[in-house]
C-alpha cells in the first residue's frame, strides 16, 4: 500500500510553492490541512482544490486517529498548538519538519534575545524572560522528575520532545540544520534538503541584469531581528549616495514605529518606507533597483530575498552570525560580512557584470527548480 502524504500548515505565502514541488513528484499521494481561523471563509495564500482542506486547532485530535501507520506527516513549521498533536500520532509514522527558523530562533529559552539582537536594538527592546524563581524551578525540574516522576513536562521540555519526533528536518542549507539540532537538543535526525524558493518560481531566471540601481534596502520586514536601529547607527557615519528603502510591511507595531523614529534623524539621505502588502511581481520591480542590500540579522531569515535581490545583481551584506551566509559563500556566491566589510566605499561600490553573472551561475546551479525537484524526490523515495 502506497503511504499518504499529510502536510500540516498554516495559510502562509510558501505553501503554494511546496504544494507545487510536492505535487510535481507525487500529485495524487498529497493531503494538505490548512489551519486557518474560520473554515468558511477562503485562505489568503493558498489555493483550495480538491487535495486540500481547510481545519481550525479543534480538527487535529480527529487527524491523528484517521491515518493508519503508513502515512507520512509533513509539517510546515510547528506552533506550540500543535505539540500535543505531535505526541499523538502514532510512532511507526514518519514526520518530516520544515524548519521556518521562528520555532526556535523566536523562543529566548532556546536562543537567547541578546544573542538575536545587535547591541542598540537589545537596549531599546530587552529580554522578557521570567523571574529567576520560575528559571530556576524549571532548570531543576528534571532532577526533581528523579523523584517525582508525574511531574509535568516544562513548555521547553514539550517542545524538546515534539523536536526529537521528526525523522527529518527540511531547510535548504545544512548549515542551519546543525544550528537546529544543536539549539533544539535533537538527538536524531536526518537533513532534509528542502527550501521554498526555487529560482524560477521567485524571479524570471530569462531577463537580463538591469545596471540602473539607486536603492539601499535594509532588512526584510518589521521583525525586531533586523536590527534596523544598529544598522541607522553604522550609516549615519556614511555619506550615501542612494536612498535607503525599508521593508515594513508586517512585523511588531512597536518595533516599527521606533524604526521609524529612528530613521528620521540617523539617516541623511532619502528613505521610503514599503509598508504595503505587495505582490511578487510588484516586489520584484523594487528589488531589480537595489544596489545593496543590508539584512543584519544574525538567524537565517529573508532567504527569498536574499536569493532574489543577488540574482538581480544586488551588493548583499549579511552577518557573520548568519548560517545562510556561510552557505552561500561555501558555493562560492560573492556576498559580504555586515559587521567588518560594511563601509562608507564599499556601500557605493556595486557589484560588476563579471559578480553578478558570477553569482547567477552559481545560484541556477544550486537552486534551479528542476535540480531541486529531482532531489526532492530522490528524498521522498527513500522515506517511502
Amino acid at each position: 500500500m502506497s503511504k499518504a502524504i499529510v502536510h500540516i500548515c498554516k495559510d502562509e505565502k510558501f505553501i503554494q510553492i511546496a504544494k507545487h514541488q510536492f505535487n510535481k513528484v507525487y500529485n495524487q499521494r498529497n493531503l494538505y490541512y490548512i489551519i486557518v481561523k474560520d473554515t468558511s471563509q477562503s485562505p489568503k495564500h493558498v489555493t483550495v482544490d480538491q487535495q486540500t482542506i481547510l481545519i481550525d486547532y479543534n480538527d487535529l485530535h480527529h487527524i491523528s486517529k484517521k491515518y493508519s501507520d503508513n502515512t507520512v506527516f509533513i509539517f510546515h513549521s510547528i506552533t506550540n498548538n500543535l505539540i500535543t498533536f505531535i505526541d499523538a500520532i502514532s510512532k511507526e509514522n514518519r514526520l518530516i519538519w520544515m524548519f521556518f527558523g521562528m520555532e526556535i530562533y523566536n523562543d529566548e529559552s532556546f536562543y537567547p534575545r541578546k544573542q538575536l539582537l545587535a547591541p542598540i536594538t537589545f537596549g531599546l527592546f530587552p529580554s522578557k524572560k521570567p523571574g529567576f524563581t520560575y528559571q530556576l524551578k524549571n532548570a531543576f525540574r528534571p532532577y526533581v522528575r528523579i523523584i517525582k516522576l508525574n511531574l509535568p513536562l516544562s513548555i521547553k521540555e514539550k517542545k524538546i520532545k515534539a523536536f526529537n519526533r521528526f525523522d527529518n528536518i527540511g531547510i535548504l542549507h545544512r548549515e542551519d540544520y546543525l544550528n537546529i539540532i544543536k539549539l533544539g537538543r535533537i538527538k536524531k535526525s536526518t537533513h532534509f534538503e528542502f527550501t521554498y524558493y526555487p529560482l524560477e518560481l521567485i524571479v524570471d531566471v530569462n531577463e537580463g541584469i538591469i545596471t540602473d540601481k539607486r536603492n539601499i534596502l535594509i532588512g526584510n520586514s518589521g521583525h525586531i531581528s533586523n536590527n534596523h536601529i544598529d544598522v541607522f547607527s553604522k550609516l549615519s557615519n556614511f555619506r550615501l549616495k542612494n536612498k535607503i528603502v525599508i521593508p515594513l510591511s508586517y512585523g511588531d507595531t512597536n518595533y516599527i514605529k521606533k524604526v521609524k523614529e529612528n530613521a528620521a534623524f540617523q539617516i541623511s539621505s532619502q528613505v521610503e518606507f514599503l509598508e504595503n502588502f505587495l505582490s511578487l511581481e510588484e516586489y520584484n520591480q523594487i528589488l531589480k533597483k537595489v544596489s545593496v542590500f543590508i539584512l543584519y540579522a544574525r538567524r537565517q531569515q529573508g532567504v527569498g530575498n536574499i536569493i532574489a535581490l543577488l540574482w538581480h545583481g544586488a551588493k548583499v551584506f549579511l552577518s557573520k552570525e548568519n548560517t545562510f551566509y556561510h552557505y552561500l559563500k561555501r558555493l562560492g556566491v560573492i556576498v559580504f560580512r555586515y559587521e567588518d566589510e560594511l563601509s562608507e566605499l564599499s556601500i557605493n561600490q556595486e557589484l560588476s557584470l563579471d559578480e553578478i553573472r558570477n553569482n547567477r551561475e552559481i545560484l541556477f546551479t544550486h537552486l534551479n527548480e528542476e535540480r531541486l525537484i529531482s532531489k526532492l524526490k530522490e528524498q521522498m523515495d527513500s522515506i517511502l
